[in-house]
This record gives C-alpha cells, structure tokens and sequence, in this order.
C-alpha cells in the first residue's frame, strides 16, 4: 500500500479537522482510500497523517496538485509541512 506520511503543524485542530473532512472528494479524486490522523500529546496541534493512495503516482500527483497548497492554508496549516510518499511493509497488531 502506497502512502502519504505527513508532519503538519496548524493553528486550531477543530477548525483544521472540519476543512479535512470536506476535502474527502479532492483526496478521493487523486486516489486516497483512507488515512489515519494522529495528534502529538504535548501540542495537540502538531500533526502526522497517513493517507492511503492506490499507487506512488496518485500520491506524487496529489502533492503535485496546485490546489493542495491553498486548501491546507484555508485550513489554517502554519508552517511548512513535511511529507514522504512510502509503502507499506508492514503492520501487524499485538
């Protein structure tokens, strides 16, 4: 499974998680199947997503798309976020 791991810092969580949630069309629309959101303890703030893509190129096109930059603005990201396109080796449950 291809993913896109993200480091992201923005300014409020609850106002960035509901600009999130209604970009779900554009992230589908490049190939995302699903993420998972996780949040750092010390500054609920600070970010790490994963969101799934069914191949390395929906996932280079996705970051590539123009439109992203201003929608993780509106969202209110406030700084420059980090990202690695990855696949999967392995997730296992203990």
């Amino acid at each position: 499974m291809t993913k896109i791991v993200m480091q992201s810092h923005v300014a409020d969580f609850d106002a960035w998680l509901a600009m999130f949630n209604e970009n779900e069309s554009f992230r589908s629309g490049h190939g995302a199947t699903g993420h998972t959101i996780n949040r750092s303890v010390d500054d609920p703030n600070l970010l790490i997503l994963a969101v799934n893509f069914t191949s390395p190129e929906d996932a280079k096109g996705f970051l590539a798309d123009p439109a992203l930059k201003e929608r993780m603005a509106q969202a209110g990201v406030d700084a420059v976020p980090q990202s690695w396109i990855c696949e999967e080796v392995e997730s296992r449950p203990y």
